[in-house]
Parts: structure tokens; sequence; C-alpha cells
């Protein structure tokens, strides 16, 4: 693990201190100089991937693909902009209060 160097912040670096903190970056970039990462480095790398995306709500979520009526579909939209939500949550509430009705 690197130990970090105390300099001054950037903005009160003279023109050759710049030069020099920031000599490094001059060089090309080549993959094959890089250093692999380690297991612990993988393994954190696949749980920040794994944890990307939304939060499951409930079961989680499918996506389907339905067909509507396009008048139908342009009322859900303005609907939903109205109140503020998604054309997804309108179309569930709507689906939600069906299948409460039905019980």
């Amino acid at each position: 693990m690197r130990t970090k160097t105390l300099q001054k912040p950037y903005w009160e670096m003279t023109t050759a201190e710049l030069r020099e903190a920031t000599k490094r970056y001059d060089k090309e970039f080549s993959p094959r100089r890089a250093i692999p990462p380690t297991a612990e480095e993988l393994a954190q790398h696949r749980r920040f991937i794994r944890k990307m995306g939304r939060p499951p709500k409930g079961q989680g979520s499918k996506q389907i693909a339905i067909t509507m009526e396009r008048g139908l579909l342009r009322q859900v939209d303005i609907y939903a902009k109205r109140a503020g939500m998604t054309r997804s949550a309108t179309i569930a509430a709507g689906v939600q209060q069906l299948l409460k009705k039905a019980v």
C-alpha cells in the first residue's frame, strides 16, 4: 500500500512544482505494464458490480412486452406525468387495483 506524500495543493504550486508533480502522467499508458489486480481487488470488484442497478422490490422485477392501444397508452403517459410516476408504476398500480377488486 502506498503512503501519501505531503505536498501542497495544486493551486498553490509553481509551474515547476506542477510539472514535477504531474510528470508521471506524461507517459503513454500501456496495458502490458499494468499491474494485475490481486484476488482481494477482484473480489471487491465483483461485489461492487453485483450491487449495481435498482434494488429489488418484493420478488424483484421482470421486463415484459405488452400490446396496448395507442390512445390508451397516451392517456397512461399523460396521467403518469401529472402524477409524477413512471409509465411502469402507473400500469402496475392499475393492475393492483384490478386485482384488489377481483378478490
